[in-house]
């Protein structure tokens, strides 16, 4: 498992969705989990398009792997 893929799931688990609008995902990557600035969350956000982690699905972010069997480190 990647370190996208574990940050990924980790937002997906803590939102409690499986889909997230991409104001969402900003939002939630930024001032939610205070990881990024709302510029670098959207960078993230793309960067996971690009590598086919997550997909476009309308106006929803899905991630494309079963991120609820992702063991998330404590800490």
């Amino acid at each position: 498992m990647s370190e996208i893929e574990i940050a990924l799931a980790q937002l997906f688990l803590k939102k409690g969705k499986s889909s997230l609008t991409e104001k969402e995902f900003v939002f939630a990557a930024s001032l939610d989990l205070r990881w990024f600035v709302p510029k670098e969350a959207q960078k993230f956000l793309d960067i996971s398009l690009e590598s086919d982690l997550l997909s476009m699905d309308g106006d929803k972010v899905r991630p494309t792997f079963n991120y609820k069997n992702v063991d998330i480190p404590k800490g």
